[in-house]
């Protein structure tokens, strides 16, 4: 098969291979592509096996895994358009200068940083607009370099700045959601050069169609969305000596801010972008990383943060249980945030406003006009404040989940139990049904967690179990409290047993009466099912 013309689209994705085959089945050749977005797809897994084999075969002729992919990584589009070859002339070289997606201050910002301004914008792209509250301009860059908080951390084999990804999360996608709401049409991309960094941004998103809409560059090639948010994530100082790597790479940085038509939002530090000892040497030609990194920050819409309230509150020297009193608070209207209030404190002459989960109890009973007494308690898995109710009273009867650790010392007027918490004996409701009666006993220590409604029961098995193999070693001998019995065959029983605080099994031929206490050995536990396995002692010490 032969033709006069063969016309290869994505040329500048095809590597020399791809291009030279359908190349040889035709007379005249049309090359169409853009070899300032993503280059050929490389497989290192393949090259590093073909490699391997290459090198066991010629020793004599070794070729490295850097030099294939390097051979493997360019196309012939981007061959001829920047090599003066004699057999290519220059009059066949034709640029398609309209762009017809983007709106103009967003097309003229991809043609400064990528094309050398020769991009020109056609009819109708002034109608790609969109308004959100904080972001008025087509274009925003954020610059995080004064921000205190701002640093990265390296999660093999990726990176991620939690810092960029809670102010998205927090501050940018609180203006954006309305709009979306009110424009169901509009489509929105979160993107970022780092799976790790992608990972955490859905992980903080409550809304899981909104965490869809995060992607890493190399999955959004040929889409496009009216809102786009970029996090760079690199933020180091100059001491450190490190490079940015990854993001160094023009082409991927170019389909990402690309696919922006009616807003754009860049969020990086600036400082670390701009700083020529950040960046390997480039000798390639094309685009320059350093030139576009300092017109990114030359932006005059830029947005520069300053020291936030968490800086300030993280540097106060505040320390775990430390009581704020007579607080305000109010109802979060945002439903995505159900179950949180605003709270309002000074501490060392500074105005904080934070969130605080709370029970349904709250809500019902309490009013704004109510002050409230809270403790801090440390940092949560998302770095942001904790904090609970300075009393155990409060947080039992108004606190989200709140966890704790007692001691039975009376169950005579169950459901009200006498326990000691911390050293101070008190009296606590039970939620009332015949397994919670059955569960508790006298001198034995339990994690309890409250409800809405403010009565107590047992905390969840996970909880319980994650304690109990935490706290002790198998072969270890503990007292527990037989709270139910299946009989088995061959004479056996399976008993329920309660040892510190945790539902487990035992299986012996024994008679153990329901409600008694005896010596156990802890003999296993199963991972998968969560379970914890005892043996009788006294069969045990036989065996």
């Amino acid at each position: 098969m032969h033709f006069d013309t063969v016309i290869i689209d994505e040329a500048a994705k095809a590597n020399f291979a791809e291009t030279i085959v359908p190349m040889m089945m035709g007379d005249r050749y049309i090359l169409v592509g853009d070899d300032n977005q993503l280059p050929p797809y490389v497989e290192r897994g393949q090259i590093e096996k073909l490699v391997e084999s290459n090198n066991n075969k010629d020793a004599d002729n070794p070729v490295t895994v850097k030099e294939m992919i390097n051979s493997q990584n360019k196309s012939l589009f981007e061959y001829l358009h920047y090599h003066k070859h004699p057999i290519f002339p220059e009059g066949c070289l034709v640029t398609l200068n309209y762009q017809y997606r983007m709106n103009p201050e967003i097309g003229n910002f991809i043609s400064r940083l990528f094309y050398n301004g020769k991009i020109q914008n056609g009819a109708g792209t002034s109608k790609q607009d969109v308004f959100i509250p904080g972001y008025p301009n087509p274009v925003t860059v954020i610059d995080t370099s004064g921000h205190k908080g701002n640093h990265e951390q390296y999660l093999k084999p990726s990176h991620r700045n939690d810092f960029e990804a809670r102010y998205i999360c927090e501050e940018i996608l609180p203006k954006i959601r309305p709009v979306l709401k009110d424009n169901p049409n509009l489509t929105l991309g979160i993107i970022s050069p780092y799976a790790s960094q992608c990972d955490y941004i859905r992980k903080l998103i409550s809304d899981k169609e909104l965490a869809n809409c995060v992607h890493t560059i190399d999955s959004i090639q040929g889409m496009e969305y009216d809102i786009v948010i970029f996090s760079f994530v690199r933020s180091f100082s100059k001491k450190d000596n490190r490079k940015v790597g990854f993001v160094d790479d023009m082409k991927r940085l170019n389909v990402s801010l690309s696919r922006a038509k009616k807003k754009l939002i860049v969020i990086g530090n600036m400082s670390t972008l701009t700083d020529p000892d950040a960046h390997f040497e480039n000798d390639n030609v094309g685009v320059k990383p350093l030139d576009v990194f300092k017109k990114l920050a030359a932006m005059p819409t830029k947005i520069t943060l300053s020291k936030s309230e968490m800086d300030y509150f993280l540097s106060s020297g505040i320390t775990d249980g430390t009581v704020l009193g007579n607080c305000q608070w109010d109802y979060e209207n945002d439903s995505s945030l159900k179950g949180l209030i605003k709270i309002n404190f000074t501490y060392q002459d500074r105005k904080y406003h934070f969130h605080m989960r709370v029970s349904n109890n709250f809500l019902i009973e309490k009013k704004t006009s109510d002050l409230i007494n809270i403790q801090y308690v440390g940092l949560g898995k998302d770095s942001k404040p904790q904090f609970a109710f300075s009393s155990f009273e409060d947080n039992i009867k108004y606190a989200y989940k709140y966890q704790f650790e007692a001691k039975c010392l009376n169950t005579d007027n169950f459901p009200r139990l006498l326990v000691e918490v911390n050293g101070q004996r008190l009296y606590i409701s039970i939620y009332n049904d015949e397994r919670n009666k059955r569960l508790f006993h006298q001198d034995m220590t339990y994690t309890l967690q409250n409800s809405n409604n403010g009565s107590v029961s047992m905390a969840s098995n996970l909880d319980n179990y994650k304690r109990f193999i935490t706290n002790h070693t198998i072969g270890e001998q503990l007292d527990g409290v037989v709270t139910g019995k299946n009989p088995l065959r061959n004479g056996l029983s399976l008993y329920f047993v309660m040892a510190d605080g945790f539902a487990c099994a035992c299986v012996s031929r024994d008679f153990l009466e329901i409600g008694t206490t005896h010596t156990f050995v802890y003999n296993q536990f199963n991972e998968d099912k969560k379970q914890v396995t005892l043996k009788y002692f006294s069969q045990y010490d036989i065996e």
